[in-house]
């Protein structure tokens, strides 16, 4: 349990300086990584959890998390999730960050987004199961034109490289490959597809990484790129 319990700490700090005065509303599914964040760390930080009933229509619990008088002051969705609550009438919310992860963030779905609170942060994590939750985050606080997935969080480290397994250059897209303590020990009971996929960092003394699949490109402000 290293790895989740680092992935918590890492964000309790980066998200909400440990502070217990932002209420999360939590919504997704138990199956569903993500939900790990608002879950856990919540009560990990003495926050209160707000909890909202599965069977109701995403549409009618989007609408109570977002509403000016809810309470809530953040969640973790996905950007699917942005994209159906501009079908909303919602105009303004009291929930100050956003945390997303899961598909691919639009620069419409984080305007959207920062429209409904001068003092909104969107938090653009990304970051396969295998390397525990989230791996590199992005933080917006003003529309943008384009989208990145920023940088490794702490203790992780990224790699872009090519099918000989040397780094690329800045701009030049590659496999993404993510080494460091949040790196899992492999597939229950699947050696083979555990070997194909997590491989020794040759980059560090004893380290592992996690062969994504995924194509990324370093920016020259030294964010990753997700393509």
């Amino acid at each position: 349990h290293d790895n989740i319990v680092h992935y918590l700490n890492w964000a309790n700090e980066y998200y909400f300086g440990q502070g217990a005065d932002q209420t999360f509303g939590l919504f997704t599914s138990l199956s569903f990584d993500l939900t790990l964040t608002g879950l856990l760390g919540t009560l990990l930080r003495g926050a209160c959890l707000e909890l909202f009933d599965d069977g109701a229509a995403i549409s009618t619990i989007l609408g109570r998390v977002f509403a000016p008088k809810s309470g809530i002051k953040a969640t973790k969705l996905t950007p699917s999730h942005l994209t159906m609550l501009g079908h909303l009438d919602v105009k303004q919310t009291a929930v100050e960050t956003i945390i997303v992860g899961g598909e691919a963030l639009l620069p419409s779905q984080l305007e959207r987004a920062l429209s409904l609170n001068p003092l909104m942060k969107v938090h653009n994590e990304y970051g396969p199961t295998e390397t525990t939750v989230g791996c590199t985050v992005q933080t917006y606080e003003k529309p943008a034109s384009s989208i990145d997935v920023g940088r490794p969080i702490a203790n992780t480290t990224a790699y872009v490289l090519n099918a000989e397994g040397q780094p690329m250059a800045i701009g030049m897209p590659g496999e993404l490959y993510i080494g460091g303590v949040g790196v899992a020990k492999g597939y229950h009971e699947n050696p083979e597809m555990t070997k194909a996929k997590f491989l020794d960092d040759p980059f560090v003394l004893g380290g592992r990484m996690y062969r994504t699949g995924d194509k990324a490109s370093w920016l020259p402000n030294g964010c990753l790129l997700y393509h």
